[in-house]
């Protein structure tokens, strides 16, 4: 058995949160919200906007919260987690006899294994460490703009000698991260013009709530810092203290940064159980890819459960070398041919053949092409073929169109040869 949930941390300087959405009753309020062959559609296709926030204040949830002076929540929370551990339960099966069921929780979040898992291992290290609820806020958030700051700095994230021992720890639940699965953490590539070296964009919960049509698009922002508030930056801030309001505010501009005052602790959860709906809203539109890493999580005794379809594939490949050499998988998993060179004519299959004067002619000059870097301008030919010009460059092979509007009608069909 498996008892499923969502979920999602936000951190301030002075106030720490966890939301936990109960997937499987997500999943049943919106079990209608089909199409004719029974295939999920988005919410807004069925529902009015008032009809869908009314259900999902039906949802069941759990949401916890501490702040600087209020601990009241902070044992329930750790008793919420802990609770997670998987246990095993006797019942009668079909045939009447009495086995061991495991029970255990999957917890789905957007990048939590990243951040929301790296927050909740700190949680649960540092709760019983700090005399008071102060303290160990202020120790949450600075793990978290430690691991914020180094996420695209990967050695020194994974050699933070901090933070390579919180990672060490084990969670009491099995993690499945819907970015992963669907490549969301790399969406699309930037080139840097300079070095020419690709670095992957990353498509954000806000953007994917656009794609999943969902009803109400929200991004977390604080009203201008007021009296109150300033009086917090002059208390603890040394450098901020008598600066005017005016001041602070051209200062502070990360909302996440900012001193949540109790009247907007209420609207930062209703934001958070918002981005929580939007990952039990991914997996009720696409469970047929989260059904595959089950599936093959399963047959093949492997965590599958975070990793996109090509990092399956090297998980697999790396199982059935390791099961085939009897070598464990450190012994090759880094090995590497390094090539300074690469000829053509070792990666053309010698059964391509051509009909055409061109591309016959074409291929004869591939096959004496070698290229010694890879960079975008380490290979570039263009070819016209019928009328349209064709770029082949290291990376594939692309199109030269005119821009054009054209307009569908019952005479003519469009086709894009690419």
């Amino acid at each position: 058995m498996i008892k499923s949930y969502a979920m999602d941390v936000e951190i301030f300087p002075n106030l720490f949160s966890v939301t936990f959405v109960n997937l499987t009753s997500y999943l049943q309020t919106f079990a209608d919200c089909v199409d004719d062959r029974g295939n999920p559609v988005p919410l807004s296709n069925k529902l009015s906007v008032a009809e869908i926030k009314d259900r999902l204040d039906k949802v069941e949830s759990n949401i916890f919260w501490i702040s600087d002076t209020n601990d009241e929540q902070l044992l329930p929370l750790v008793a919420f987690i802990n609770s997670m551990e998987t246990v095993y339960r006797k019942h009668k099966n079909a045939e009447g006899k009495i086995v061991n069921e495991a029970v255990r929780t999957d917890l789905f979040g957007f990048n939590n294994q990243g951040y929301d898992d790296m927050m909740i291992k700190t949680f649960m290290m540092y709760f019983n460490r700090f005399d008071t609820s102060k303290r160990l806020i202020t120790k949450l958030k600075e793990i978290s703009d430690r691991v914020i700051s180094l996420q695209n700095d990967k050695d020194a994230l994974f050699n933070d000698r901090e933070l390579k021992l919180i990672r060490e720890n084990r969670l009491p639940y099995t993690t499945i991260d819907v970015q992963q699965i669907f490549a969301l953490n790399a969406s699309s590539v930037l080139i840097d013009k300079d070095t020419g070296e690709r670095k992957k964009v990353p498509k954000s919960l806000k953007q994917t709530s656009i794609n999943l049509k969902w009803h109400e698009l929200l991004d977390f922002t604080l009203p201008p810092i007021e009296r109150e508030e300033q009086q917090r930056y002059w208390n603890k801030i040394d450098s901020y203290r008598g600066l005017p309001l005016e001041q602070l505010n051209l200062l502070v501009t990360n909302d996440f940064n900012r001193y949540v005052l109790p009247k907007y602790i209420e609207p930062m959860l209703y934001y958070n159980k918002n981005d929580v709906f939007l990952v039990c809203e991914i997996a009720r539109q696409k469970p047929d890819e989260i059904r595959l890493r089950y599936s093959i999580s399963s047959a093949f005794n492997l965590n599958t459960y975070c990793s996109s379809r090509a990092n399956i594939a090297d998980k697999l490949v790396t199982k059935f070398y390791a099961d085939m050499t009897g070598l464990h998988k450190s012994r090759f998993e880094k090995l590497r041919t390094e090539r300074t060179k690469l000829s053509f004519d070792k990666i053309i299959f010698p059964h391509i053949k051509f009909k055409t004067k061109e591309l016959q002619d074409l291929l004869e000059e591939m096959m004496k092409v070698s290229v010694y870097r890879t960079t975008k301008d380490a290979f570039s030919k263009e070819i016209e073929f019928y009328g349209t010009t064709y770029t082949l460059a290291c990376g594939g092979i692309h199109t030269k169109d005119v821009p054009v509007i054209l307009h569908s009608d019952d005479e003519y069909i469009y086709k894009h040869f690419d």
